[in-house]
């Protein structure tokens, strides 16, 4: 083969390369999905690909040969376009830019703008490539989630609650202005520290028990944890966490707090004042009690009188005498612990011995046409609660039940039915309650045959201030503040009632731990006492009662010194002193009283013994008493074997 026709051959090769090279890329560029658009010198479509008649709507007949602000620039940007031109064919590099574009329909779109200059082997400007893409719907978007960010933002930082976010090693990231407002910090010198450091040391273990809780993708009950202000005080937190995900994992713990000490104020003095109402309710049993429990002991003293040698006689007037005066100690009990103003004491409770004494002093203050029927069940343990709150929440409850006897009476001549029931089941059947985490729980049912609630009613009934009876008759108090008490002990409460057809509260209090009951104690009591020889100082202000006692020490061994008041009492210890083992005095003396008087004992001798005695003193005044042995307490009325006891163990101590 000739060289002429070799080179033919050659040419025809490239030729076809360079068509099937053209080919593919035609091929590649209509298949991109940007707008490819080329331009000639005129600035005229020369070529228009399928996605630029996607996203502008031109066929390539309408498109090809057209300027641009014939079809796709609006009229207003001619200038600015034409000097972007000018620039591309004179060689720069690409042009980018953010433009408006109109569609054949009519829309104004955005887009962003790639230009390059399409130059000849020789360096000259053929022509410009554009490539297009539609970023209308992005910008949107982009626009919607600043919006949604500045909304977001905007109700973080005006919200009255503190809104924070926690990383999963306990860090603050964020926290909003209501977090300065409520604890007087800036939020900067919040932000990168542990956050278990803004709580109280006592509440430190409880907080990061609860934290732990979100971290495992819980979302825990509201919790109350006291929290440390700027000013060093503490305010009570009302805090609420949940987890944070993001793609299923859990990157953090967002909270709310909100300072609940002013709400928790109120609530107190109200239940206070509803304490105060119920107690009302019930003065006239507690003075009909009370006169019977007069009257047996001023009846049982004339039999005395007259029994002469009649031991037997005798011995059953005393045994009367005994227990009438511990029924009215154990009503007066009641009435203070009821009545107390003070913070929540855990103690253990026998559930049943405390519903006989309920109702037994109910008995004397409902009307007689309110029948009571106990069902309690034996093997009810003692559980640990507040004494005082829930017989507040079972006196509250029996009240809705005779006001619902009451209602209905007019309608039945049949007398009404009070039943209070107890039983044990386990914690597995209350499924309806979440958070049902104990394995046994007691039940306390208190039902009535009383007139009934239908479904709207019975929905609103623990709300505050929510009342059914008539203007005057109720503070709309009494349910809430057992469903707060309920609440409080970790336990719940189921209602069912049907008009006409009575109702029934149940409460499901936790079974923690095992307490002493009161067989146990009874067993204490029933032990042997020891008397013995060392010398006892009684003060006591009332004459009888230390005549009284000292007799019983006398007849016990000891030999017993006696003073009226605290002066008397310091003048016979500073002559006695080396002789005087113990001091047993009563709070309430004239002039100074019993635990001044030791604080001045304590100065002559610091090891002094000493035991005290008073009829009502609440926890906050026990816990400043002088001895820090608070054991050594008598409550009156006390027995003459309390006392012996009561001192033995005392002597028998090791001084500090």
């Amino acid at each position: 083969m000739s060289s002429a026709a070799t080179n033919m051959a050659n040419r025809k090769h490239v030729a076809n390369v360079l068509m099937q090279s053209e080919t593919l890329m035609k091929l590649q560029i209509d298949r991109m999905p940007l707008a490819n658009i080329v331009w000639d010198t005129e600035f005229r479509v020369r070529s228009w690909n399928p996605a630029a008649r996607r996203i502008f709507g031109f066929t390539d007949d309408e498109a090809i040969g057209k300027l641009p602000y014939e079809i796709i620039v609006p009229r207003s940007a001619q200038q600015d376009v034409e000097e972007v031109w000018r620039r591309l064919l004179t060689g720069d590099a690409s042009a980018h830019s953010v433009n408006e574009n109109i569609t054949k329909d009519g829309r104004t779109i955005t887009c962003r703008w790639i230009n390059t200059p399409l130059k000849t082997e020789e360096g000259e400007v053929a022509g410009v490539l554009s490539m297009a893409e539609d970023i209308t719907e992005s910008i949107r978007v982009e626009e919607e989630l600043r919006r949604s960010e500045h909304r977001y933002r905007s109700l973080v930082e005006s919200a009255r609650d503190a809104i924070i976010t926690i990383t999963p090693k306990g860090i603050f990231t964020s926290l909003n202005r209501a977090f300065e407002t409520l604890t007087g910090w800036d939020r900067e010198e919040w932000i990168g520290k542990t956050f278990s450091d803004l709580f109280h040391p006592d509440d430190a273990r409880a907080v990061l028990q609860f934290f732990r809780q979100a971290l495992e993708g819980m979302t825990p009950p509201v919790q109350e944890y006291r929290l440390r202000t700027k000013s060093g005080e503490y305010l009570l937190g009302e805090l609420t966490i949940t987890p944070q995900r993001e793609d299923g994992r859990i990157v953090g713990v967002l909270g709310i707090a909100r300072d609940a000490t002013a709400r928790k104020s109120l609530e107190y003095q109200l239940i206070q004042a509803q304490k105060m109402e119920s107690l009302g309710t019930l003065a006239g049993g507690i003075a009909h009690d009370f006169n019977n429990i007069l009257g047996i002991i001023l009846g049982q003293a004339s039999i005395l009188e007259r029994c002469g040698e009649n031991r037997e006689m005798m011995a059953d007037s005393v045994d009367s005498m005994t227990k009438a005066v511990q029924r009215g100690a154990s009503l007066v009990r009641q009435i203070l612990t009821f009545a107390r103003k003070s913070e929540v004491v855990l103690a253990p409770v026998n559930v049943n011995t405390m519903i006989r004494e309920l109702a037994t002093m109910l008995e004397e203050t409902f009307p007689k046409t309110v029948e009571f029927n106990l069902e309690l069940d034996a093997s009810v343990p003692v559980i640990t609660m507040d004494h005082a709150q829930l017989h507040q929440a079972l006196l509250n409850l029996c009240v809705n039940a005779r006001d619902a006897i009451n209602d209905l009476a007019p309608q039945t001549s049949a007398h009404g039915l009070l039943t209070i029931r107890t039983e044990v089941i386990p914690g597995s059947l209350l499924k309806g309650h979440a958070d049902a985490t104990e394995s046994w729980y007691i039940c306390i049912s208190v039902s009535d045959s009383g007139k009934g609630m239908d479904e709207t009613t019975k929905g609103r009934i623990f709300e505050p201030f929510f009342t059914t009876k008539e203007p005057g008759k109720g503070t709309g108090w009494g349910l809430a503040v057992v469903y707060g008490i309920i609440k409080a002990h970790r336990g719940f409460i189921d209602v069912e009632s049907k008009i006409n057809a009575g109702t029934t509260f149940r409460l499901y209090l936790p079974v923690i731990e095992k307490c002493a009951d009161e067989t146990e104690t009874a067993a204490v009591e029933s032990q042997s006492v020891r008397g013995g020889t060392e010398t006892i100082l009684l003060v006591e202000d009332e004459d009888s009662l230390r005549r009284l006692m000292k007799s019983v020490l006398e007849d016990n061994g000891y030999r017993a010194l006696t003073a009226k008041d605290g002066i008397e009492a310091i003048r016979l210890y500073t002559e006695h002193k080396d002789e005087i083992a113990l001091v047993f005095t009563d709070l309430g003396l004239p002039g100074i009283d019993g635990a001044t008087a030791i604080q001045a004992l304590r100065k002559i001798n610091p090891q002094l013994k000493a035991i005290f005695a008073s009829g009502f003193l609440d926890l906050k005044s026990r816990s400043e008493l002088p001895d820090a042995q608070a054991k050594a307490f008598l409550e009156k009325p006390y027995s003459p074997n309390e006392v012996l006891r009561m001192i033995r163990d005392v002597l028998d101590r090791p001084s500090r």
